[in-house]
C-alpha cells in the first residue's frame, strides 16, 4: 500500500467515525432531553383521550367530582385520589411530587377579581416567609363561570414547585371552584402545558 492509498485509507475511516460520533450525540440528545409538545397540540391530543411525548404516553380520561358538578381530564395513571370530602378533593403522585386540589362552596359574591385571589396568595405565602415568583395569568371564557389562572414558581430550595392556581364562579348558582396544579419546577416542560390545556376543558356546573 503506497503513501496515497493510506492517507485515503485514513481519511475515509475519520468520515465513518465522525458520522457514527453524530448519530452517537443525536441519540443522546433525544434520550437525555426528550421532545414536548406545543400547548395547541396538547390540546388537541387531550381531547382525542392520549396525550404522545417521544419517550412515553399519557392517557388522559375525564373525572367527575363534587356531584358532577366538576368535569376534569386527568392523566388516570399519574394521579391517585388521596383525599375525597364533600367540599374537598386532592389527588397526587408523592413519587413525581405532582398534586391537584380542589375545593367546591357557594359564595355570594359572584364577581371575585383575579387581583384579590393573587393577593390572598400573596398574604398568605407572605406570613410563611415563602418567596414566589409570579409567571402568568388569564382568563378563559366559558359561557356561564370564566375561569380565571395564574402560575408561580414557588422557591424553596433545590425543589422548586410550579403552581397553577384556578378559579371559577358559576354566574348562575353562585357555585364556586378553586383549584391548585402542581409539580416539580424541573418538571415544568412536561407537564405545564398538560395542566394549561386541562383548564380548557373543565366543566363546572
Amino acid at each position: 500500500m503506497d503513501f496515497k492509498e493510506l492517507e485515503e485509507k485514513i481519511a475515509k475511516t475519520r468520515d465513518e467515525e465522525k458520522i457514527l460520533r453524530k448519530a452517537l450525540q443525536e441519540a443522546d440528545r433525544g434520550f437525555i432531553q426528550p421532545s414536548f409538545l406545543p400547548l395547541k397540540e396538547v390540546k388537541k391530543q387531550m381531547g382525542q383521550g392520549t396525550i404522545y411525548y417521544s419517550e412515553e404516553m399519557i392517557r388522559i380520561r375525564e373525572v367527575s367530582f363534587f356531584q358532577r358538578h366538576v368535569r376534569i381530564p386527568l392523566p388516570i395513571d399519574y394521579l391517585r385520589v388521596h383525599t375525597k370530602k364533600k367540599h374537598l378533593t386532592v389527588l397526587v403522585n408523592e413519587i413525581l411530587g405532582l398534586s391537584l386540589t380542589m375545593q367546591f362552596s357557594v359564595t355570594e359574591k359572584k364577581n371575585i377579581s383575579l387581583e384579590e385571589v393573587k393577593a390572598g396568595i400573596l398574604e398568605q405565602l407572605k406570613t410563611t416567609g415563602i418567596y414566589i415568583e409570579l409567571l402568568e395569568e388569564g382568563m378563559i371564557q366559558k359561557t356561564a363561570s370564566p375561569l380565571h389562572f395564574l402560575s408561580y414558581r414557588l422557591v424553596i430550595g433545590e425543589n422548586d414547585m410550579y403552581h397553577l392556581v384556578f378559579y371559577t364562579v358559576h354566574q348562575q348558582n353562585g357555585s364556586m371552584l378553586v383549584g391548585d396544579y402542581n409539580c416539580l419546577y424541573e418538571d415544568v416542560p412536561k407537564w405545564k402545558n398538560i395542566m394549561k390545556a386541562t383548564m380548557s376543558y373543565l366543566i363546572f356546573q
